[in-house]
């Protein structure tokens, strides 16, 4: 599949390190990006639930898009520090495939009981008037929406938990389309849910039959603010005596 050998090109030029527990708080840059599969198997027979439920948006955060010079929590990296570009143009150019998402944020890690998920997307019911789904505004433009909750914690190694959603208006019939009618679009929703141990500097595939998601994440090295150094007194040193 065109997916493994772009993997087989590019893992081995990333350097892979298991991630041990320190006590010391680690920071690290995730950058992920979704696409929609155009090929499906001729010969797939899974039966779509007509309901797969929905991602638990209790504890998760959105991410900060202030441009700020001290790092903060969950914040909106530019595209001059994401590294996907290559595998993405690749992968385009293998035909079959369709850009959803790219993003990229950086944040602090904690282990799995208090880690706070990414909410991805847009949920139009939520909507508060702010521009958090703009991610995903090429998508939605043309009926497909992508959402759910991406989550990176920590113990011994590093784990990630993804839990998305991705939907497609079914088509409407003519008749329907003339009469303009306001009431929501049929659609088809599936969901994508994994848990796996990673590794930093990896680029980890998630597989589902109607879409995926390439996700990476690097050790990101916060800058130590030099301490302030008291204020000098209003002595002079005298010499010593002889």
């Amino acid at each position: 599949m065109i997916i493994q050998r772009l993997l087989l090109l590019v893992l081995p030029a990333l350097c892979s390190a298991a991630v041990h527990a320190a006590t010391d708080e680690r920071w690290y840059d995730v950058e992920v990006y979704i696409f929609q599969n155009l090929k499906q198997p001729e010969t797939m027979s899974e039966i779509w639930s007509v309901d797969p439920g929905s991602p638990d948006y209790g504890n998760t955060v959105t991410l900060n898009r202030t441009p700020t010079a001290t790092a903060v929590p969950f914040q909106r990296i530019g595209s001059d520090e994401m590294q996907l570009f290559a595998t993405i143009k690749r992968l385009e150019g293998a035909q079959g495939y369709r850009s959803l998402v790219h993003l990229g944020w950086r944040q602090p890690v904690s282990d799995r009981e208090q880690a706070q998920a990414v909410q991805i997307g847009h949920r139009p019911q939520l909507d508060n008037g702010d521009d958090s789904a703009d991610e995903t505004a090429s998508a939605a433009s043309k009926g497909r929406s992508v959402e759910g909750t991406i989550k990176l914690s920590a113990g011994n190694y590093l784990h990630l938990d993804l839990d998305l959603l991705f939907s497609v208006p079914l088509p409407v019939a003519a008749d329907a389309d003339a009469a303009g009618t306001t009431a929501p679009l049929p659609r088809d929703v599936y969901r994508l849910t994994q848990h796996r141990r990673i590794k930093s500097n990896e680029l980890n595939y998630f597989d589902h039959p109607m879409f995926g998601a390439l996700v990476m994440v690097r050790p990101h090295e916060v800058p130590e603010v030099a301490p302030k150094l008291p204020p000098t007194s209003g002595f002079r040193k005298q010499p010593l005596a002889r």
